[in-house]
C-alpha cells in the first residue's frame, strides 16, 4: 500500500487484526495478508488457513481494489472446520471476491490474479495452478448443489477441480465440478467450462466449452 489514505489505514489496522487472529504469530509479525474490512467473515478459526512459503508483508491480498469502473460486491469468506485454504505463493483476491469452503481445500499458486466478484464454493477440492489470471465474475465449484438422478440412479455431485500453470480464465466462466484444464490455455469470456481439457496451449470456449483453437498462448504486455 503505497499511498496511504483513510481507506489503506483502515486496511492496515483491520489487517493486523486478521493476522494474529487467524495466523502462527511468527507469520503473523510479518503481516502476509492484507485484507478488507468489506469482507464478511463467517466460519474461519486459526487452523483454516496455511501459508506454505515465505511470505513478506502484503503478499497476499484479498478484497482489495478491481479493474477500474467495476462495481463489486461484498466480499465472503468462510472455512469450515473440515476446510482449509492454501496459499502457495503472492496472491491478490480483488474486491468482492467470495471464499465458501465447506469440505476440502483451495490451493493458490504464486503469482494468481483475481478480480472483482468472482466465487470459489468448495466441497471437494479446488487446485489453481501459478501465474493464473482469472476475470470478473467468473464462477467456480466442485458440486452441484442437489442431486441428479438419471435413469433412477443417482449421480455424483461432487468432483475436483484442477487448473493447470498460467491459465487466462476471462471474465463472466463458470468452472463446474470435474473440470481439469492444462497449462497455457485460455478459456474464453462467457464460457461454461465442464469437461477435463488435457491439452496445453488451446483456447477453449462457448457454452458447453470445447476447444476452438489450438497452439495459443498468451501474456499480460
Amino acid at each position: 500500500m503505497k499511498n496511504f489514505s483513510i481507506g489503506n489505514i483502515i486496511i492496515f489496522v483491520y489487517s493486523i487484526f486478521f493476522n494474529f487472529r487467524f495466523l502462527p504469530v511468527k507469520q503473523a509479525i510479518m503481516l502476509p495478508i492484507l485484507i478488507s474490512p468489506k469482507i464478511k467473515i463467517d466460519k474461519l478459526n486459526r487452523r483454516n488457513i496455511s501459508i506454505v512459503f515465505n511470505p513478506k508483508f502484503g503478499d497476499i491480498q484479498i478484497g482489495i481494489n478491481s479493474s477500474r469502473g467495476l462495481i463489486t460486491h461484498c466480499g465472503y469468506l468462510s472455512v469450515s472446520k473440515n476446510g482449509k485454504l492454501i496459499f502457495r505463493g503472492r496472491i491478490k483476491l480483488c474486491s468482492g471476491v467470495s471464499i465458501r469452503i465447506d469440505r476440502g481445500y483451495i490451493s493458490f499458486g504464486a503469482k494468481t490474479f483475481v478480480n472483482g466478484n468472482s466465487m470459489f464454493r468448495c466441497t471437494n477440492s479446488i487446485l489453481l495452478g501459478e501465474k493464473l489470471l482469472v476475470g470478473w465474475n467468473v464462477s467456480f465449484s466442485t458440486d452441484d448443489g442437489h442431486y441428479i438422478i438419471e435413469n433412477n440412479k443417482r449421480k455424483e455431485k461432487e468432483e475436483s477441480i484442477n487448473i493447470g500453470e498460467h491459465v487466462w480464465i476471462a471474465s463472466d466462466t463458470k468452472i463446474s465440478k470435474g473440470v481439469n484444464i492444462a497449462g497455457n490455455c485460455i478459456i474464453g469470456q462467457n464460457s461454461l467450462v465442464t469437461s477435463k481439457f488435457s491439452e496445453s496451449n488451446v483456447l477453449i470456449a462457448g457454452v458447453p466449452a470445447k476447444i476452438v483453437k489450438h497452439n495459443v498462448n498468451w501474456d499480460l504486455k
